[in-house]
C-alpha cells in the first residue's frame, strides 16, 4: 500500500517543478447559473508555479450554456492571479448523460491535480484551488480533498452552511474506505480536488453505475485517504431539478439502496460496512419509549443545533 500511495506523491520543489492543474467545468443546460461558475473560476489566485487548464465538458446543452462559456473564456484566458489558462472544449454531438460525460472528461485529464466545478455550483473564495493544492502537496497519503459546501436553497433564496462535513478550525478529517461505504461523507463534487494519477487509475466499472459520486469516492478511498478540510469555499445549489428533487422519502431510500447494491457488486469486500450502510438507509421503527424520550429531549436538541449553527456562521464571518 505504501508503494501505491507514493505513486501519488506531489512534486516537492516549487522552484524546479511546475504543478499542473486541470479544472473540469461540467455542464448541461445551466445558462442561468453558468456565469457565477465562470466568475468563481476567473477570480482564482494560484501561485505562479501552478499551470492551469480548463476542460469544458458540456453534455450537448440545448440552451445557451456553451455559447456563454465560449464568450467568457474563449480558447485562452487569465485568472485573477495572472496565470495564463488554456481552455479545451470537448465535442458535444449528443447527450451522453452525467456519468459518461464525466468518464470522457477524466479520460483526457493530464494534470497533477483535478478540480471539479459543475455548472450550477460556484466557488466563493479566490483561494479555493490554492488551499487544496497546498494541502495535497504536503499530505501525500491523501488522494482527494473536499470541504463542506454552503447550501443555496434556490426556491427559498436562502443560504445555509452545511453541517454534514463540518470540521473544526485548523483541523481536517480523514475518511477511510469503510467510513465512506457506510455513509457518503463527501457532500459535493464541486468542492473536490483530486490527484490526477488517482483519476487515471479509477476502476472502469464505476462508470456503469447510475450515479457517479459515491462509487467514485469509494474507489478513490482504496488508493489513499479522502480528506475534508476546514471552512467552506463553494456554493452548492439545491434546486427543484436536482437528482433527488420531487422524491418522497420512500423513493430516496430506493435510490440509495440501488446505488449501494451497485457499489457492492463492484467492491464486495466491505461486508460489515454494507451492513451498517443498509441499517442507516433502512432504520428500524423507533420504540414507544424511545419516541417519548426524544419528544422530551427535542427542545434541548433544537437549542444545541441552533448554537452550533451560530458558531459555524461566526467562524465563516471571521474568515
Amino acid at each position: 500500500m505504501s508503494f501505491f500511495i507514493c505513486n501519488f506523491a506531489p512534486k516537492l520543489c516549487a522552484i524546479e517543478f511546475m504543478i499542473t492543474l486541470d479544472i473540469l467545468l461540467v455542464t448541461y443546460n445551466q445558462e442561468q447559473y453558468i456565469q457565477q461558475a465562470l466568475d468563481g473560476i476567473l477570480m482564482q489566485r494560484v501561485n505562479p508555479d501552478v499551470q492551469v487548464r480548463i476542460v469544458v465538458a458540456d453534455d450537448c446543452s440545448t440552451d445557451n450554456t456553451l455559447k456563454l462559456i465560449k464568450e467568457s473564456l474563449g480558447t485562452e484566458t487569465k485568472i485573477a492571479s495572472g496565470n495564463k489558462v488554456e481552455v479545451v472544449y470537448l465535442p458535444s454531438e449528443y447527450n451522453m448523460g452525467h456519468v459518461h460525460n464525466y468518464q470522457r472528461t477524466f479520460s483526457i485529464c493530464i494534470g497533477d491535480y483535478i478540480a471539479i466545478i459543475e455548472g450550477d455550483d460556484y466557488w466563493s473564495s479566490p483561494l479555493h484551488l490554492q488551499k487544496h493544492v497546498d494541502f495535497l502537496d504536503v499530505h501525500c497519503e491523501c488522494v482527494l480533498t473536499s470541504q463542506r459546501p454552503t447550501w443555496y436553497f434556490e426556491d427559498q433564496k436562502r443560504f445555509e452552511p452545511s453541517l454534514t462535513a463540518s470540521v473544526d478550525e485548523g483541523e481536517y478529517k480523514n475518511i477511510s474506505t469503510e467510513e465512506e461505504v457506510e455513509v457518503n461523507r463527501i457532500v459535493n463534487l464541486s468542492s473536490c480536488v483530486i490527484r490526477g494519477n488517482a483519476i487515471r487509475n479509477l476502476d472502469e466499472r464505476i462508470f456503469d453505475c447510475s450515479v457517479l459520486d459515491w462509487p467514485m469516492y469509494v474507489n478513490l478511498s482504496q488508493m489513499g485517504l479522502l480528506c475534508i478540510l476546514t471552512g467552506t469555499s463553494n456554493v452548492y445549489r439545491a434546486k427543484s431539478s436536482g437528482l433527488y428533487a420531487g422524491l418522497n422519502k420512500e423513493a430516496e431510500v430506493r435510490m440509495d439502496d440501488c446505488l449501494l447494491c451497485e457499489i457492492e457488486n463492484i467492491f464486495p469486500q466491505y461486508k460489515e460496512s454494507y451492513r451498517i450502510a443498509r441499517r442507516l438507509i433502512h432504520p428500524k421503527p423507533k420504540s414507544f419509549s424511545r419516541r417519548i424520550i426524544e419528544y422530551i429531549l427535542w427542545p434541548f436538541v433544537k437549542i444545541d443545533k441552533l448554537f452550533h449553527y451560530i458558531c459555524v456562521v461566526y467562524k465563516e464571518l471571521k474568515q
